[in-house]
């Protein structure tokens, strides 16, 4: 695709203009391991925004349905900051706690997207 030919091009040149390499490995038509994908909706006491308080978190698990890891939206999580007064870190933070919650809890919370 001439699209991603020009992206391609116009990536190196960046990485050679920028950087003092010599030489770029390019490999193509390579697999990608990833982990599923699905999300948990929760409430944070901040509910005085345009989101009411709602934020998605995302969560990775394997194929057996072992958690991984989650984060927060991190949009969703600065907009409810900026609009309720409260640092960002907590938004965060509160929210990747009651999604754990939420997963520990198994309370089907969880829906796939």
């Amino acid at each position: 695709c001439h699209d991603e030919k020009t992206k391609e091009s116009d990536l190196l040149a960046i990485m050679f203009r920028h950087t003092t390499t010599l030489g770029i490995r390019i490999h193509r038509n390579i697999s990608r391991a990833s982990l599923q994908r699905r999300f948990v909706k929760v409430q944070l006491p901040y509910q005085d925004n345009s989101r009411d308080g709602e934020v998605d978190v995302k969560v990775s698990s394997f194929k057996n349905d072992e958690v991984v890891s989650l984060k927060a939206e991190f949009d969703q999580c600065k907009l409810i900051a900026k609009e309720s007064s409260v640092p960002l870190k907590i938004v965060s933070s509160t929210a990747d706690r009651l999604a754990w919650k939420c997963i520990e809890t198994d309370t089907n919370v969880l829906h796939s997207r």
